[in-house]
């Protein structure tokens, strides 16, 4: 079995897989009105604890540079930080090896179309390109859970559970 995780401060999506790509289980935790480090590392562990145990783990890696509009150095700080907290946590638990992977190398390898148009705002760049991520796991044919709320939008988790399949399809390539 894989697990994929996408590790934020924001929201953590989990995905386990097992050797045929199938979904076993998947989740997310909202991190959001969680602001002490530790607690957020009690509350992804709690989760995590629920999963069977996976063979291999792949995890997106943190932010790790600067961008226009993007993460200040604390932010950054704190994700690498975070990112390095998960990381030993499933270690613990699990005393598996976890694969740190970018983001654009998993899409690019699973060819994800992730051109979205440059005019668009930093926002909607953003929301462009996790929409056709989520388009992309649904045409894989697996099924995480995806809703939308009344205005077409995505409910909270979706996207981070579509970047945790990811981390996990990257790993089968593996």
């Amino acid at each position: 079995m894989i697990m994929g995780i996408d590790i934020s401060t924001s929201i953590v999506g989990i995905t386990l897989l097992d050797g045929n790509g199938s979904v076993i289980q998947y989740g997310h935790v909202d991190l959001r009105k969680t602001k002490d480090f530790y607690d957020m590392c009690d509350s992804v562990k709690v989760t995590l604890q629920s999963f069977p145990e996976p063979e291999l783990v792949f995890v997106e890696e943190p932010v790790m540079s600067f961008s226009k509009k993007g993460s200040s150095a604390s932010t950054i700080a704190v994700l690498q930080a975070f990112n390095g907290a998960i990381r030993l946590l499933v270690h613990e638990m699990w005393k598996k090896p976890i694969q740190s992977v970018s983001a654009t190398h998993a899409r690019k390898k699973l060819n994800i179309d992730t051109k979205v148009d440059k005019k668009l705002s930093s926002y909607h760049r953003k929301k462009a390109l996790k929409g056709k991520i989520i388009s992309w796991v649904i045409a894989e044919g697996a099924d995480l859970g995806f809703t939308k709320t009344k205005k077409d939008n995505y409910v909270v988790g979706c996207d981070d559970r579509a970047d945790s399949y990811v981390m996990a399809r990257f790993g089968l390539l593996s």
